[in-house]
């Protein structure tokens, strides 16, 4: 897991890297730090595979119903 900060209009915001479901640190455990945003990737998707909406969606619902904001993900290829 690691901590960043990113600018907002209104200040900073703290978010941490998600590596997904499989990651040993929960959602839950990021929200205790504080953090608002989640900053996270398609890992399961091998690099150069087009990922779809419906993956992303599907990556990203935990995420918003863990009440944190999801931020850039790593490597988005194609017209996903």
């Amino acid at each position: 897991m690691a901590m960043s900060t990113h600018m907002q209009d209104s200040g900073l915001e703290e978010s941490f890297r998600w590596y997904g479901p499989q990651d040993g640190v929960t959602l839950r455990d990021i929200r205790q730090t504080g953090a608002t945003a989640v900053m996270s990737s398609l890992h399961d998707i091998a690099y150069g595979e087009v990922w779809s909406r419906l993956a992303i969606q599907h990556h990203k619902v935990p995420v918003v119903l863990g009440r944190a904001s999801v931020r850039p993900v790593s490597h988005v290829h194609g017209d996903a």
